[in-house]
């Protein structure tokens, strides 16, 4: 689960974009492909590591982090979404 999915050329597999779109309508659907190819392997990557924790495999440990720091990245993340769906 190490792939990142910038470093495949996604523009040589049928398919993926429809035929006759422009420049501008290829490199949104390549950066949506991408986005979303990195948002799955982040998913997958959490899935994992909360295997890992349920086995007991991984040690947990308490540490201060900023709360309102955490919710604006995930503000981002919703807004970035909901832009790239409309």
């Amino acid at each position: 689960m190490n792939s990142y999915p910038d470093e495949r050329d996604n523009r040589n597999q049928p398919g993926a974009i429809p035929p006759g779109s422009s420049e501008k309508e290829r490199s949104d659907y390549l950066s949506m492909i991408n986005a979303n190819g990195n948002i799955l392997l982040n998913l997958v990557n959490d899935i994992i590591e909360i295997s890992k924790i349920e086995s007991n495999q991984v040690d947990l440990r308490e540490s201060e982090f900023s709360l309102n720091k955490l919710f604006e990245e995930l503000h981002c993340f919703v807004l970035t979404e909901k832009v790239t769906k409309n």
